[in-house]
């Protein structure tokens, strides 16, 4: 049930969520179930301070398409 532009409610939880530990407060995804991720290929990795910040770019496959063939005489 939306509460407002930032809060939800789930009255069928059979559990309760821990929102106020170290660790990130949970999500709650909107979408096609079979659609949950993404293929991404990962442009670049920085680790610092035992967290890694990550950049990326989506994965296309057309990109490969032409890998196996020969070139054009």
């Amino acid at each position: 049930v939306r509460i407002d532009d930032y809060t939800a409610s789930v009255a069928a939880l059979d559990f309760t969520p821990e929102v106020d530990g170290p660790l990130e407060p949970p999500h709650i995804l909107f979408g096609p179930a079979s659609r949950w991720a993404y293929p991404v290929l990962i442009t670049s990795s920085d680790p610092a301070n035992g967290n890694t910040a990550m950049k990326g770019m989506p994965y296309d496959a057309r990109v490969y398409t032409y890998d196996d063939l020969f070139p054009p005489a």
